[in-house]
């Protein structure tokens, strides 16, 4: 890797919690400061305060857009867009986009269910396949637990 700084953006291993659950993922994270061996970093469009050190030589660490590609598709996710989402035991769903919240970060109201024709399930959206609104959620729409 080429000589990192701080304000360098990379690609690192993000743990996030879904209910007992550990997952981790490939995200986009900033260079915030090193120290030594050590880079301390935040991930990008991230609210959560937490700093993440990463040794400079770790395999949780690999050049800007190596392991997580385009990730401009998150930056164009819109209300009826279809998303893979994670749930609160660690279990991955079909989901929906059901309202968008722009801002300093930009989030997303995601039902973890799909209208489809036929679904078992009716909403004042349709017929769906899933859950009711009762397990909606509003992520980040950069947050590990959304994936397409």
């Amino acid at each position: 890797m080429k000589k990192l700084k701080p304000g360098d953006k990379i690609d690192a291993i993000k743990t996030e919690r879904a209910g007992s659950e550990r997952i981790e993922a490939w995200a986009i994270a900033v260079i915030d400061r090193i120290e030594g061996n050590y880079l301390v970093c935040s991930f990008c469009n991230d609210p959560q305060e937490q700093e993440n050190k990463f040794n400079n030589n770790s395999n949780e660490i690999a050049p800007l857009g190596t392991m997580t590609g385009d990730w401009s598709w998150r930056d164009k996710l819109a209300v009826n867009d279809f998303v893979d989402i994670v749930d609160t035991q660690g279990k991955w769903h079909l989901g929906t986009v059901l309202k968008v919240i722009e801002g300093d970060i930009k989030k997303l109201t995601i039902g973890l269910r799909f209208y489809c024709e036929g679904g078992g399930r009716v909403d004042e959206k349709g017929q769906f396949e899933g859950w009711n609104s009762a397990y909606d959620t509003t992520l980040s729409a950069y947050s590990i637990k959304i994936q397409k």
